[in-house]
């Protein structure tokens, strides 16, 4: 009996582990293709903004400060990406403490992933107990 539970300890350790990786690998793929999307419009944005500022300064000041203007402008949004971004990875999220008995970390997640899935489990039920409390046609 105790190798029995001892077994169903590591698996739900594994699956915990297993779970917990999914999650941030999605995350972090969610993040990236975002990101990614996100930095191409605003790489079109910039360039038309700029396209703008070199229409807009070129008759006054003339070509070589209308370039610098807008080259100085690029570098105004690069220093800005560059300290937004390393300010977002220094505020990591805090890490949640990991259970350390096989039982209790299988009971958490169990809790957890009922909490979060509260509606799906309700709508589950609802439709399992509709099925199971038919009841068949009577035959003639």
């Amino acid at each position: 009996m105790d190798k029995l539970l001892r077994a169903a300890s590591v698996a739900a350790q594994t699956i915990t582990l297993y779970g917990r990786i999914r999650a941030g690998f999605r995350r972090a793929l969610i993040g990236v293709v975002s990101s990614g999307i996100a930095l191409v419009f605003l790489i079109l944005a910039l360039l038309w903004f700029d396209a703008a500022l070199w229409f807009y300064c070129a008759p006054r000041i003339g070509a070589a400060l209308a370039a610098l203007v807008a080259g100085g402008a690029f570098l105004l949004v690069a220093i800005a990406v560059v300290a937004i971004t390393r300010w977002r990875l220094r505020s990591a999220p805090p890490a949640r403490p990991a259970p350390t008995d096989g039982v209790a970390a299988a009971i958490h997640e169990l809790n957890g992933f009922v909490r979060e899935n509260r509606g799906m489990l309700l709508v589950a039920a609802a439709v399992l107990g509709a099925l199971l409390g038919a009841r068949p046609p009577k035959r003639p």
